[in-house]
């Protein structure tokens, strides 16, 4: 049995939260690339047993930012040396 969704009903601040497996496997990134995510500080898992899940929020948070392009930069390397890359 997996705990892939968790709902805390009681409080002011209620929220559901999603493992990180489960949000990767429905957004398709690697473990790798989540990791790498939370180390650069772009998403903040709460810890539950040893295992990570993001709130809702959390996740609405990192969209918004995402689609502000606040994560995006310039190519580098091969890809910044051909021809009209921008």
């Amino acid at each position: 049995m997996t705990l892939n969704h968790v709902s805390c009903n009681e409080g002011p601040g209620r929220s559901e939260m999603i493992s990180e497996r489960a949000w990767r496997q429905q957004v398709g990134v690697s473990a790798v690339t989540a990791w790498r995510w939370k180390r650069a500080g772009w998403l903040t898992p709460i810890n539950i047993n040893g295992r990570p899940f993001f709130t809702r929020e959390e996740l609405d948070r990192f969209q918004v930012r995402a689609a502000a392009g606040e994560f995006s930069k310039k190519p580098a390397g091969a890809a910044a040396k051909r021809k009209g890359a921008v």
